[in-house]
């Protein structure tokens, strides 16, 4: 049996030529259902049908049969709104547009301006899906954002740059893609004023200096409250990052503006049952970033995932992903500046908050009496260089209606992030405790001890947009750790 024609049903935007060339199969063919039906897994793949369905049809010719691909289109842009809540932090807003098949040519440009307690974004990406006419991908991105870690890290981040991809298919189920990045990066370390002894160390936290008080310099970041009758007058003041401050942090190492230069390429294999809702097989993703090729900053950074699905029982679906990466300095004796770590928690690690495991300085205040720790305080997250985690997924039956559009999760994450090594790590130092009076040390805890957490992840496609739950519980962490319980996100589609 040979196919006579096939026809596109139901596409009042999308243009045919952007479904045809999803096909493996052509007119004038031998009839093949397998590459029928991975067809039908490319379109549904596109994300721009609600549904898609084959219906065989017999011809005129008793040999020959007649293909309808019939799609029913769905909304390709999307609004998107997402809060989240947590221990510490109060709220995070964010707002982005996009649009995935422009003007029903299957190019993809999104335009996002946003703005929240931790992030801000200026950023613009265009996708053309067929570059020149050919199975090849290309794009253009032009982006600034600015991450603020103060409340974590005690920095922030501001980047401004552009790049350009390529993306190519290797095989049916294999796709390669290259990339290329010219970016500026500045961090800045959060100002911090403390009153010090003559020796250096900490007798009085975040001294304001305005009004009549007239600091006289001793060095670039120290001062010396001169004028009569002010608070503190005779004191030496100093900024965390002061060289006078014994105390001072590592991540003031950070603080000034490079040029990136970052050459890479990610490898995709997929080997799934479904594009949209996979219940067999695995996917990968291997992606390598070298900093070097010019620039300031030199750097490899690693990243891979891997995720098997396993159906069990009509909608209970098991999946398994696990994930590391890995960034080394290309030079002797430099290490790794903090904005190009890794940090996990908040969405990356369930029950975590943003930065809210991994090395991190902290002080420990000790009863020298009994040798036992007091007090622990912690101070900022000063990222990774090596992580691994696991995120296991149960999804469950819904009891409910379908057309109420509510499924949910069982999840457990599990992993740990650490390996600061030589200047990356700040020195232990020993000192008296100012509010207890007591001997303290402050010190940086970079070991990748494990964490672990479980919880329940509930998904309502409402009529103004899907909105998620995340409902954690704490099974593994350390007394630095930052956790949260709750956390929620939803969108609006166009």
């Amino acid at each position: 049996v040979y196919i006579d024609r096939i026809n596109i049903v139901g596409n009042t935007q999308t243009l045919d030529r952007v479904i045809r060339r999803e096909l493996r199969i052509s007119e004038g063919d031998a009839f093949n259902r397998i590459l029928l039906d991975r067809s039908k897994n490319r379109v549904r793949a596109l994300g721009y049908f609600k549904n898609v369905e084959v219906v065989e049809t017999p011809s005129e010719d008793p040999d020959r049969t007649i293909v309808d691909i019939k799609v029913e289109e769905q909304p390709t842009g999307e609004l998107s709104f997402a809060a989240g809540f947590s221990s510490v932090d109060a709220y995070l807003l964010d707002v982005s547009a996009s649009q995935r098949n422009l003007r029903g040519r299957g190019q993809s440009v999104v335009a996002r301006v946003s703005a929240s307690s931790r992030q801000q974004i200026l950023d613009f990406r265009f996708t053309e899906p067929r570059l020149f006419d050919r199975n090849l991908s290309g794009g253009i991105d032009a982006y600034a954002t600015r991450q603020d870690y103060e409340d974590y890290s005690g920095f922030t981040s501001d980047t401004i740059g552009a790049g350009v991809r390529l993306g190519f298919p290797l095989t049916e189920r294999m796709q390669l893609g290259l990339s290329y990045r010219l970016q500026t990066d500045e961090v800045n370390v959060l100002d911090r004023n403390y009153i010090i002894d003559e020796e250096g160390f900490f007798v009085t936290d975040r001294v304001q200096i305005t009004g009549a008080d007239t600091p006289e310099d001793l060095t670039d970041d120290t001062y010396r409250l001169v004028e009569p009758g002010d608070a503190g007058a005779g004191q030496r003041v100093v900024d965390q990052c002061s060289r006078d401050y014994v105390l001072r942090d590592p991540i003031c190492r950070a603080e000034r503006s490079d040029l990136s230069s970052i050459l890479g390429y990610n490898f995709y294999w997929d080997r799934t049952n479904d594009p949209i809702r996979p219940s067999r097989g695995f996917d990968f993703r291997f992606s390598q970033d070298l900093a070097g090729i010019g620039g300031d900053v030199k750097y490899l950074r690693t990243e891979s995932t891997a995720t098997m699905y396993r159906g069990i029982w009509r909608d209970i679906i098991a999946s398994l992903r696990v994930s590391g990466g890995y960034v080394f300095p290309l030079e002797d004796g430099q290490g790794v500046r903090i904005n190009n770590r890794f940090f996990r928690g908040g969405s990356t690690f369930r029950g975590f908050d943003v930065a809210g495991i991994g090395p991190r300085e902290i002080v420990r205040v000790v009863d020298p009496e009994t040798g036992e720790v007091v007090q622990t305080r912690r101070l900022n997250s000063q990222g990774g260089n090596v992580y691994y985690q696991s995120t296991f997924e149960l999804s469950l039956p819904s009891f409910l209606p379908e057309e109420y559009g509510i499924k949910s999760a069982l999840f457990a994450e599990a992993g740990a992030l650490g390996s600061l090594r030589g200047p990356d790590v700040g020195p232990t130092i020993y000192f008296t405790d100012q509010s207890t009076g007591l001997p303290a040390v402050r010190l940086t805890k970079t070991a990748a001890s494990m964490r672990a957490s479980a919880g329940l992840s509930v998904f309502w496609d409402s009529p103004f947009g899907p909105i998620r739950f995340d409902f954690s519980q704490i099974l593994k962490r350390e007394d630095y750790d930052r956790t949260e319980t709750f956390r929620f996100s939803t969108s609006t589609r166009f």
